[in-house]
């Protein structure tokens, strides 16, 4: 019976981490996404940019995006991290 009860905790158990594995994985794969789809549209900016100026304004754009995708990212791990902390007790 101990046996019993302790695989079916060990499948859970596992089930549990291969579904936090599964989140884990979607949410870098949606983050790598955005920084892509962030260096595409700043190429594009600098290949369009005509003189100095331009570039310039693409290079802040660029780095203004870069930032807010960085605080958007720490915001979702740091939710991530008190859910997991929350259905642990």
């Amino acid at each position: 019976m101990k046996f019993f009860v302790s695989t079916v905790l060990s499948m859970f158990a596992f089930s549990v981490f291969a579904q936090d594995f599964s989140n884990v994985k979607q949410q870098k794969l949606d983050h790598l996404d955005q920084k892509i789809q962030l260096m595409n549209d700043s190429r594009s900016c600098i290949v369009g940019a005509s003189d100095r100026e331009a570039l310039d304004a693409c290079y802040s754009d660029m780095k203004a995006q870069k930032e807010e995708l960085k605080d958007e990212h720490k915001e979702q791990r740091e939710e991530f991290k008190e859910d997991s902390k929350t259905e642990e007790e």
